[in-house]
């Protein structure tokens, strides 16, 4: 299975859709890079269930930070 890595927009509408794990469970792995983590971390005042979402995800190991 093909591995991925993310940028900010898919982690960021995927966590608002309560969809993080699409990525995983079509790519196996998936990637993001710590400028890409903060980016999307800071969408909070947007979208203020995000952060939680993605922190969720990540400690259900839906993806890797690098």
């Amino acid at each position: 299975m093909p591995a991925v890595v993310s940028d900010p927009s898919p982690l960021v509408y995927l966590a608002q859709l309560g969809a993080l794990d699409f990525l995983p469970r079509i790519y196996g792995e998936v990637f993001v890079p710590h400028a890409v983590w903060a980016e999307a971390m800071a969408a909070e005042p947007a979208f203020p269930s995000v952060t939680a979402a993605l922190r969720a995800a990540q400690a259900a190991d839906a993806f890797r930070l690098r």
